[in-house]
């Protein structure tokens, strides 16, 4: 595991402090005691010092979870992308923040809420500000820009855009291989939690592919696995609508209306709902 800057800097900053704290005990007796003394609670106020910066930023980004948590549940509970984009748009105006990573999080659910309200253009826009794909670097393995790079697939695929959508598959890739190695500074445990999560999104990402390029049988038990793993309704919605998408390319129609009608009635104002109720009005 290697160190970072940062770290470097202020273990040599400390090292050196004690290194002229203790020059100074034995060239210049008293004197040299008193420096000693100040050197130390130099330090100590510095430890001090930090404590309490990160008790307070902790504080801050718990206040920001909870405020993210309960915008997005009106996307990911009650389905009304919407609502929840005119919330995060008023959080952003109301409680404007200098830092990065919160303001990214920010763009990262206005993004997915733009998308699924069928947005898919404005969407791209906002992710495409929070990363790039001028190659990977380790600073950028973040769950940030993870959830970025997978939305951005995801708006592509949506606008039946395979080819502008591979470049982000591959960054995920190139995610992966970058943690796999070794070389990405992480626990080991959170490491294979990452590589976890990164094959999972990416198979996820080939297996939409799949459906897009006719091989569609070959993903319908990942799609099903998906829709009874579901953790809240938008994941059950969107897995229906996967779902919908392989029996029609089976046609097979009876299943197909059997998830069209899922989507209808339960989708709320999500784009694939509007577009599930079209089609049904169009067999009826």
């Amino acid at each position: 595991m290697k160190p970072k800057t940062k770290d470097i800097a202020i273990f040599s900053a400390v090292f050196l402090f004690f290194a002229l704290a203790v020059v100074g005990a034995v060239f210049f007796d008293n004197l040299g005691l008193a420096i000693m003394r100040l050197l130390i609670a130099c330090v100590l106020a510095t430890l001090v010092g930090g404590f309490i910066l990160a008790v307070v930023r902790g504080f801050v980004m718990r206040k920001e979870t909870s405020r993210i948590n309960s915008i997005m549940h009106i996307l990911l509970e009650e389905c009304d992308p919407d609502r929840s984009v005119k919330e995060i748009i008023h959080l952003m105006n109301t409680h404007p923040k200098k830092n990065k990573h919160i303001n990214n999080i920010r763009k990262n659910n206005l993004a997915t809420g733009y998308f699924s309200s069928g947005e898919f253009d404005k969407a791209i826009e906002i992710l495409k500000s929070i990363i790039t794909l001028d190659g990977v670097k380790q600073n950028e393995i973040t769950s940030v820009n993870i959830v970025a790079n997978y939305s951005l697939c995801m708006g592509y695929l949506s606008k039946n855009d395979t080819k502008g959508a591979m470049p982000y598959i591959e960054t995920l890739k190139s995610y992966r291989g970058l943690v796999a190695k070794g070389d990405y500074i992480m626990g080991k445990k959170n490491r294979a939690g990452m590589i976890a999560d990164l094959d999972k999104l990416v198979y996820n990402l080939e297996a939409v592919v799949a459906i897009e390029e006719g091989d569609a049988e070959s993903v319908l038990d990942h799609f099903r696995s998906m829709l009874s793993k579901a953790a809240n309704r938008y994941q059950r919605v969107y897995s229906h609508s996967h779902l919908a998408d392989i029996y029609e390319k089976l046609g097979d129609a009876s299943k197909q209306r059997e998830h069209l009608e899922y989507l209808a009635e339960n989708g709320n104002m999500l784009y694939i709902a509007r577009v599930a109720r079209e089609k049904l009005e169009l067999v009826n």
